[in-house]
């Protein structure tokens, strides 16, 4: 983003949270917590007074007559952007010659990310051929699995089958839900109901230490193959050490199984040529539909808490390495001057942050790039992470400090 600012070409940015990267906007929408699909909406209805969307596009009338409510006034009322900065920001969008329009999703922010997906590929589909849409998950590394038609359960939907005893067997590759997601989801129960689990992990994680069958796999440097992008583009993974004698990748073992349960699964150069096919950047026949009610997200008095991924995040990876330890800045919450002295804080005070009946306890960072009125604490499995102040249901979580 800083190279695309040196360039002198035009970058905004609207989110709740920032981290820094606000200093490299111009604009910069802080957004109330939720209300993405809010600002989407907006600039897909002053877009159409403009006359610069592609009103060909099947489904655009009834899309464009469900935008009729979403005014400046009523986008700024819900975003807490002023209606000025709003207008503006859709001006310098209909000029524009090419538009990137970038979606985060997977960081635990508030709101629905789905509807701000859908609403983003609408506008995006309305303005033609000078658009483009890129989401950015969290595990981009997915985006295989989820070409190749292995759709997803949620969390609590799979735990939930687990607990009620309705799995055959479980079969985790890669993850430790046990140490790295949030506790009110009761992981560990939800293993150990069910009746037969593997976990295939180049670590001996929380969530290995309770399987039935664990599968050693290799760390990304030992493999060879190739992978998909969230972008769609094909990297080829070339091996740099080799693994541990008998460590196979991940794609081998699951071949072996597949192989040992009488299913043939395509080769590797068959899945790389349908994942070409399948990641050719064409514009296909968009359909637009029209927009549905969209419901605040309720917040609580106090800050916000960003526990979005971080380079140190859980720690079911990084703390494999001394090195990486070594490197690993302390585990404390970042808040903003501002807050820290309403608080009374100083730097490296103990303060405790409580959401309800949850609380941690932390060492005070004080950092100007976190926005005022949020606090940054790592996600981290452990007792002082993040992820114990996440309630079951909740999607935006405020916190109280306490200096202890």
């Amino acid at each position: 983003m800083r190279r695309h600012r040196q360039r002198e070409l035009p970058f905004a940015l609207a989110a709740t949270f920032t981290g820094g990267l606000e200093r490299h906007a111009r604009p910069f929408l802080q957004l109330a917590p939720g209300t993405e699909p809010a600002l989407i909406r907006f600039l897909g209805r002053e877009l159409a007074r403009q006359g610069v969307l592609d009103d060909t596009v099947e489904g655009y009338r009834e899309w464009e007559a469900s935008l009729e409510s979403c005014t400046s006034n009523w986008a700024a009322s819900v975003t807490g952007v002023p209606e000025e900065e709003l207008t503006q920001f859709a001006r310098s969008m209909a000029v524009a010659r090419k538009v990137v329009v970038v979606v985060v999703t997977g960081r635990g922010l508030p709101g629905d990310e789905a509807v701000t997906a859908r609403d983003a590929a609408s506008l995006v589909a309305a303005l033609g051929a000078k658009a483009a849409l890129l989401v950015l998950a969290e595990k981009a590394n997915l985006q295989g699995c989820l070409h190749a038609g292995l759709a997803r359960k949620s969390p609590q939907d799979l735990l939930r089958v687990a607990r009620e005893g309705d799995l055959g067997w479980l079969y985790l590759v890669g993850q430790d839900p046990v140490g790295a997601w949030p506790r009110h989801l009761s992981v560990r129960d939800a293993l150990k109901s069910a009746p037969f689990v593997v976990v295939q992990d180049a670590f001996l994680t929380e969530t290995a230490r309770l399987a039935d069958v664990v599968l050693p796999a290799a760390i990304l440097i030992e493999r060879q193959g190739t992978g998909i992008g969230s972008d769609g583009d094909i990297r080829r993974y070339t091996r740099i050490v080799e693994p541990p004698g008998g460590v196979l990748q991940d794609g081998v073992i699951i071949r072996g199984l597949a192989k040992r349960m009488g299913i043939e699964l395509p080769s590797e150069v068959d899945t790389t040529a349908a994942a070409v096919g399948l990641t050719k950047h064409e514009r296909r026949e968009a359909r637009l539909a029209p927009v549905g009610s969209m419901d605040p997200v309720p917040t609580a008095e106090g800050l916000l808490l960003d526990p979005s991924p971080q380079l140190f995040h859980s720690g079911s990876t990084t703390t494999r390495s001394a090195l990486l330890r070594g490197l690993a800045p302390g585990t404390a919450v970042r808040i903003a001057p501002a807050d820290a002295a309403e608080a009374g804080l100083c730097n490296g005070d103990a303060v405790r942050l409580i959401a309800d009946d949850r609380e941690v306890l932390l060492r005070t960072c004080i950092d100007r790039r976190v926005a005022p009125g949020t606090v940054v604490a790592p996600w981290q499995s452990r007792s002082d992470g993040a992820s114990r102040l996440i309630g079951e249901g909740v999607e935006a979580v405020t916190v109280q400090l306490r200096r202890s």
